[in-house]
């Protein structure tokens, strides 16, 4: 007890800020009496904020679904229906560094090699008990759907009869940091004369992937 750790005097954490706001539109228009066509938008955003000392972390997410469908009557017992969906869910977070308690901030590009790509990451590990700062984005992923539903019923007295297909595509994309430096100072001499103690870089490729299903 008493003895110095070598880390900041205190710690913050302050309280972090979440909001999110929903917007849809719907429409629906009557051909006559043997067609409705129903259309329907849906948008969420979400947005969510935290400050560690100065760096504040950030986490993102865009929903988005557009939907319209079908319904009309070709005759007294055949009927047709149809509904085409799309939607599209994405994340994006990352950390920036902020003017809190009158600091100076840096960016991330500074302390990257120019050859770096856009989506490029730099984490610097500090002595004694404080928080690794991270710069830059750390995940970009999306997914998006398409479905393609479409039937028809032929109704009788006593029977049934239902025939349709069922088409699915989607089209996840995980979008990681395609490159990413850490810089680890085990003291705070290595620290004061800019001599890092270890280096460690990676590299991740964005992966896309296409599935598509029937029935």
């Amino acid at each position: 007890q008493g003895q110095p750790l070598g880390a900041a005097p205190f710690y913050d954490g302050s309280p972090g800020h979440q909001g999110s706001n929903a917007y849809s539109a719907k429409v629906d228009y009557t051909f006559g009496t043997r067609l409705v066509l129903t259309g329907r938008w849906n948008q969420g955003l979400s947005d969510r904020t935290n400050d560690i000392l100065a760096q504040r972390n950030r986490n993102a997410g865009d929903t988005r679904t557009l939907t319209v469908n079908g319904r009309s009557a070709v005759g007294a017992r055949l009927l047709h229906e149809w509904a085409v969906n799309y939607s599209r869910n994405a994340a994006d977070n990352g950390s920036t560094m902020t003017d809190r308690f009158d600091i100076a901030p840096i960016t991330g590009r500074a302390l990257l090699p120019a050859v770096a790509p856009a989506s490029a990451s730099v984490t610097i590990s500090l002595p004694g008990f404080v928080q690794d700062y991270a710069l830059g984005p750390s995940v970009a992923s999306r997914q998006v759907q398409v479905n393609l539903v479409d039937h028809v019923s032929w109704n009788t007295a006593r029977h049934s009869l239902r025939f349709g297909v069922d088409v699915r595509r989607l089209a996840p994309v995980y979008g990681p940091t395609e490159y990413r430096s850490v810089v680890t100072f085990n003291s705070i001499d290595s620290l004061l004369n800019n001599r890092a103690d270890q280096l460690a870089i990676g590299s991740s490729d964005q992966v896309q992937l296409a599935v598509l299903a029937l029935s």
